[in-house]
């Protein structure tokens, strides 16, 4: 992958998820804003926000987001008075801070620099910070704030990880890394200078952590290349030996001292839920604090004090559903109701509070959960094999009728008289969208879908029997949403040709025109009806909820802010996401990410042992052009930590990755050339994780060939990459992009332009 272009790409991805936990020590007599000591937690949550969650009074409390877009784990310190710093790297690779002053949380701050890592931070005194990160040279950089901040700092060493930072006395700081021979390295700040780098032993295998417990001593914390945590310990005259922690961990452990004597730990464990230990006098038993949560973040959660009056659900950009209230005059904040959906939901409310939302899993199966007006319940399973999302409408108080576009495209319905669901009945028809349902009156309900041919199409049920289907014109690019304002009346909503709300109303007699909403949005409207005002929800542009009402006249639009998911026909399925651990072992962390989401957790370097590396330099020709090298084919070309701009490394091809995926934990697995894109396609609707090469960034660049040594020829392109796709839509395939770690969608035609570079070549794993 080309370095360069590497660089100038770091910001494009969308979405994506880290491996980590930021965790604040208040230090001595620290009080957090309460009065009390605290123990915080920030993590980067998936959808590349900040996600705070605080321990007080002996109870955790709920996940409240703080913005921003992450691209490494946070890093966080606490300092006199309730202060918070807390400090992320940002979509430009700078590095970007955000403060309580202990009693709210101040805007974004930019403080500049290229990180290559997720920065570092800790407090040597009252007032100062010390942030630190490992550079694009891999180099240690420094930055230090006391009324100001400095400039950045070059402090040297070669680093493989993160640095991790901590104060263990006053005018004292530590800064720990892993070097390029696994390491662990220490470089301290004594009497106002900075000493060498010291060599602690050890094989890594992640970042370290690490925290001070009392004066002058330091405790680090690692995963080893056995997956569970190891512990070493200076005890303010020497360094003791490695101590087994146990557990199976898929992250870099964090380490905090809250009190005295006191260290608490966490990492991401095998199943990505949060796991926390603590040490006083003796570790404890490991905790699971939920999740999941990404390979190196922090995690997500609002809350909520009603659920009384407007209520929105959404798919969230981690395909959990998501729900925020306007109550007593204002938005609540976003609250997850958990589940993992694979197309948008639908609601119904009832009398006493009731609320039923319906959504499709990942196996395209239906399922309910219901809020009793009181608190919510357990999910429940429907059964059904859905092609969209659900449409849904409410008879009577507790009586639904449930409608899905099925694998054939047809119409499905099925109903709830209180007691019992009925079977399933095919009603026809040629869907193209999930369907949306509305009753206008007793015993009536009325259907609306987009067809096959990007017309609204409406069938009706009048008390006894289903009428025939009926063309209301277009075209229209969403699903509809539709509500009735009045007995046998009918509103209803699309998306436009022209990216804008439309609207047209049936007054019981006869269908109006075509009228125009406005607004400029990306998905099918939700629409929701009470005493006589009309809500339409959308999401825009900037994939944030946006809400318009009519209430004889339309208001302003107004943004509800969140990363929303939406789609009917969308296929996601969990792999998670890893950031390449050395230069160019694209293919090995892509290869480590799609056997985790079978349950097999390796390590890069375990996995890299396998692939042979033919370290031979290459012969050259005119214009930067490569003659003669290895054979990727048979063996990784070049060297692993090089470069692939000189080049001094390139990668390798499908047959040695098919070779270790059956082998560790694949047997299933299939891989070559020559693929067709549908065939891909039809791998991940079936929910198969599929590695294909193709070029860092999506460019389009021009492609040569070299002769192996073996004589074989070998196409290339100096931007060779690979990475997992992990979701379909009916335009885009999501991404796993182990280069900065993230997860974004891409159009289809932009895959396969860059696939089709290195001969459609792709591994499919089950």
């Amino acid at each position: 992958m080309s370095q360069a272009r590497k660089r100038l790409t770091a910001g494009l991805a969308a979405l994506g998820v880290a491996a980590g936990v930021a965790m604040l020590n208040p230090g001595a007599g620290a009080t957090a804003a309460s009065g009390t000591a605290n123990l915080e937690t920030f993590v980067r949550g998936t959808d590349n926000a900040l996600w705070h969650r605080r321990y007080q009074s002996g109870a955790w409390g709920p996940w409240r987001s703080l913005g921003g877009v992450l691209t490494a784990e946070p890093r966080a310190v606490f300092s006199s008075g309730g202060r918070i710093d807390v400090f992320i790297r940002g979509t430009g690779d700078d590095l970007w801070q955000r403060t309580f002053d202990g009693t709210s949380w101040a805007g974004w701050v930019s403080l500049g620099g290229l990180l290559a890592s997720a920065p570092s931070a800790t407090s040597m005194s009252a007032g100062t910070l010390d942030v630190f990160a490992r550079g694009s040279d891999n180099h240690l950089w420094h930055r230090s704030f006391n009324v100001s901040w400095t400039t950045w700092e070059d402090l040297g060493g070669t680093l493989d990880s993160d640095p991790a930072a901590t104060s263990a006395a006053a005018n004292q700081m530590d800064v720990f890394m892993r070097g390029t021979d696994q390491q662990l390295w220490d470089k301290a700040f004594r009497s106002g200078a900075w000493g060498g780098w010291q060599a602690l032993g050890g094989t890594l295998g992640s970042a370290p952590g690490a925290a001070s417990a009392a004066p002058g001593k330091l405790d680090v914390f690692m995963r080893g290349t056995d997956s569970q945590l190891w512990q070493l310990s200076f005890d303010g005259a020497s360094w003791g030996g490695w101590q087994p922690l146990g557990g199976v961990f898929t992250s870099a452990p964090n380490a905090v001292s809250l009190t005295a004597g006191r260290i608490d730990l966490f990492a991401r464990g095998s199943d990505s839920a949060l796991w926390h230990s603590w040490y006083a006098g003796g570790w404890s038993n490991w905790e699971s604090l939920g999740g999941p949560i990404g390979a190196g973040t922090d995690l997500l959660g609002p809350g909520l004090d009603g659920t009384a009056g407007l209520t929105a659900f959404v798919r969230g950009s981690d395909d959990a559903l998501w729900y925020r209230s306007y109550v007593q005059g204002g938005w609540s904040g976003w609250q997850s109701l958990g589940g993992v959906l694979s197309a948008d939901p639908q609601a119904v409310f009832s009398p006493g509070s009731r609320i039923d939302v319906f959504i499709r899993g990942l196996n395209d199966d239906l399922w309910q959960r219901t809020f009793d007006g009181t608190s919510w319940q357990s999910w429940s399973a429907l059964g059904g094999i859905a092609r969209s999302g659900p449409g849904v409408s409410l008879a009577a108080p507790g009586l639904f009728d449930l409608f899905i576009r099925g694998t054939d495209d047809q119409l499905w319905h099925r109903s709830f008289n209180g007691a019992t669901w009925s079977s399933w009945q095919e009603l026809g028809g040629v869907l193209a969208s999930s369907p949306a349902a509305v009753s206008a009156g007793a015993g009536r309900i009325d259907v609306f879908i987009k067809g096959s041919d990007g017309q609204a199409w409406q069938i009706a049920f009048d008390g006894s029997a289903w009428g025939g289907w009926r063309s209301l014109g277009g075209p229209i690019v969403s699903g509809p949403g539709a509500v009735s304002p009045a007995t046998g009346q009918v509103d209803l909503y699309v998306e436009g040709t022209d990216s804008r709300l439309w609207q047209r109303s049936f007054n019981g007699a006869s269908w109006g025109n075509w009228q125009p909403v406005g607004g400029v949005i990306t998905s099918a409207p939700s629409v929701s009806l009470a005493s006589g005002r009309a809500d339409v929800f959308v999401r825009g542009t900037d994939s944030a909820l946006w809400h318009i009402w009519s209430w004889y006249r339309w208001s302003n639009w107004e943004p509800l802010s969140g990363q929303i998911r939406t789609g009917a026909d969308a296929t996601t399925f969990w792999v998670p996401v890893y950031r390449q651990a050395m230069a160019l072992d694209c293919e090995t962390a892509a290869l480590q990410m799609a056997l985790a989401s079978l349950g097999h957790y390796y390590s890069q370097s375990d996995l890299f042992a396998n692939e042979n590396p033919d370290t031979r330099p290459p012969v050259m020709g005119a214009n930067h052009t490569i003659l003669q090298w290895g054979n990727p084919y048979t063996n990784f070309v070049g060297d692993v930590n090089g470069s692939d701009s000189i080049p001094t490394g390139y990668g390798i091809y499908y047959p040695l990755i098919l070779s270790i995926a059956q082998s560790h934990g694949s047997p299933g697995a299939s891989a070559g050339e020559g693929y067709s894109a549908g065939f891909v396609y039809q791998a991940l609707a079936n929910r198969h994780p599929v590695q294909v090469w193709v070029e860092v960034g999506w460019f389009h660049p021009a492609v040569g060939s070299w002769t192996a040594w073996d004589g074989r020829r070998i196409q290339y392109s100096l931007d060779e990459h690979t990475v997992i796709l992990s979701g379909i839509s009916d335009t885009q395939v999501r991404v796993n992009d182990p280069w900065h770690g993230t997860q974004y969608w891409v159009s289809k035609a932009t895959f396969e332009n860059s696939w089709a570079d290195f001969d459609d070549m792709a591994v499919i794993f089950q």
